[in-house]
């Protein structure tokens, strides 16, 4: 059994929220990946569509 990071109880393994507190724990790492993936992934094809246009408007 886990606890909970805020209250101290004995949660689940597969919880996603504490029973007694309500928290929400924080052991989901594969939402922040992707969430981190996602960002770069947004970032890369805005600065791709920024080179893109300067050499459009350089020719």
């Amino acid at each position: 059994m886990a606890h909970c990071s805020n209250c101290g109880a004995h949660v689940d393994e597969d919880a996603r929220s504490c029973p007694s507190c309500h928290a929400v724990l924080d052991d989901n790492v594969a939402d922040g990946v992707r969430g981190q993936v996602l960002v770069f992934v947004v970032m890369l094809v805005i600065l791709v569509g920024a080179v893109a246009l300067g050499l459009v408007l350089r020719a």
